[in-house]
């Protein structure tokens, strides 16, 4: 699954699994499950999911939405599906991105994002370039953490769909800090830069 012929010659997990999750709701799910089945394997030893690959191999470039669209992917087609055998299969991929997630926000979770300067930015996911106009400037971006928190909620839900509640309950309970994180974030952006709008980063405090 590419997003198109010429420009993007390469698979991006987000390009996939949102075109996937279409597919799966129009009765073509074998397609959907076949691009994750596929993609999953390159994810990294620490949980990173890379944003795209080619056929030079992964993309190096940080772009923290990419950990929680892998999760969401295999929650999705289990929905449409409820293929159990496929939900215990990408399991261990899901839970080493959740757990990739985790590590992430603690890096904005240390003594030096208490401070006011950059308080906005504590219990966030770090910077990134998940978007084109980021990638000069790399900035917090809240379309990272709206993956990061889908993808939190739905390795909660998959861990609770297979038993295994004691991830579950991590899960859901780091989701549910990352969210008032996120909130508190939002409505800092807000109100110091006096917006009629919710803004797509911290830094730029940008309408996209």
């Amino acid at each position: 699954l590419q997003p198109g012929p010429r420009c993007y010659r390469r698979s991006w997990i987000r390009d996939g699994t949102l075109p996937g999750t279409a597919l799966a709701e129009m009765g073509f799910a074998d397609e959907a499950r076949a691009f994750l089945r596929w993609y999953a394997p390159y994810q990294l030893e620490d949980g990173r999911v890379p944003c795209a690959v080619d056929r030079h191999g992964i993309d190096p470039v940080a772009e923290h939405d990419s950990h929680g669209q892998l999760i969401y992917g295999v929650m999705e087609s289990f929905r449409f599906t409820r293929d159990r055998a496929f939900l215990k299969e990408l399991w261990p991929h899901a839970r080493k991105a959740a757990r990739y997630l985790e590590k992430l926000r603690a890096e904005r979770l240390t003594r030096e994002y208490s401070t006011p300067e950059k308080i906005a930015c504590r219990g966030l996911l770090p910077e990134s370039a998940s978007h084109e106009g980021y990638l000069a400037h790399p900035v917090h971006s809240y379309w990272d953490d709206a993956w990061g928190l889908r993808g939190l909620l739905d390795a909660a839900a998959i861990a609770h769909e297979l038993g295994h509640e004691s991830d579950a309950r991590a899960f859901g309970e780091l989701a549910d800090s990352f969210r008032e994180s996120f909130r508190a974030s939002v409505r800092a952006v807000i109100a110091k830069k006096r917006l009629r709008y919710v803004p797509a980063s911290v830094e730029w405090a940008d309408f996209d």
